[in-house]
């Protein structure tokens, strides 16, 4: 049994040394080989394969980290209690589009072929969309619109401003949060 064990956690290593390295060397050259990536991770080119098939199964995993990664962000931001709604929603907007900064090599490649399905884009905003709720019901943020508008209006800024290119971080962040405070607040 200890055999099986090791096995798993060396190829659960060797899981986690093929992301890593993907995302350095896919930053780096969004063009970058497979082999480019085996060779950054120190792993062979065989183990590679057996792990992602081909670049498009090692792309799917990157976008699955990405949203993972966006899934922690805001169920860490959004169970904050005590804070000001408009404050939480700030922060996650700023915490989220330096998340897209950076992945923002993924934009080289197709993501039709990694998009998750609608069932799993819907129970990943759920979170946002049941603190946009309650906000709304408290009369912390605006509930002249719906839920469901302000999340997509918050999801095209979020996208839009990891995108735009500012002169700075601090820029970035200053106008997000300026933003997001004159379409939320009530």
């Amino acid at each position: 049994m200890p055999v099986a064990t090791k096995m798993r956690s060396d190829a659960s290593r060797n899981h986690e040394a093929i992301l890593t390295a993907a995302i350095t060397v896919l930053a780096a050259d969004p063009q970058a080989s497979m082999g480019d990536v085996a060779h950054a991770s120190g792993i062979g080119r065989t183990t590679l394969y057996r792990h992602f098939p081909d670049r498009g199964a090692l792309v799917a995993a990157i976008y699955e980290r990405v949203l993972n990664e966006a899934d922690t962000i805001s169920s860490q931001l959004l169970g904050r209690t005590g804070d000001d709604p408009i404050h939480i929603l700030q922060e996650l907007c700023v915490a989220l589009a330096g998340l897209g900064d950076r992945y923002r090599f993924l934009e080289q490649h197709d993501a039709s072929a990694t998009t998750t399905d609608p069932e799993s884009v819907r129970r990943r905003g759920a979170p946002l969309h049941a603190f946009l709720r309650s906000a709304q019901r408290a009369g912390d943020i605006c509930d002249e619109v719906s839920a469901d508008w302000l999340f997509t209006v918050l999801v095209a800024l979020i996208t839009e401003a990891s995108g735009h290119a500012f002169q700075d971080p601090e820029q970035r962040s200053q106008t997000l949060r300026a933003t997001v405070r004159r379409v939320v607040a009530p």
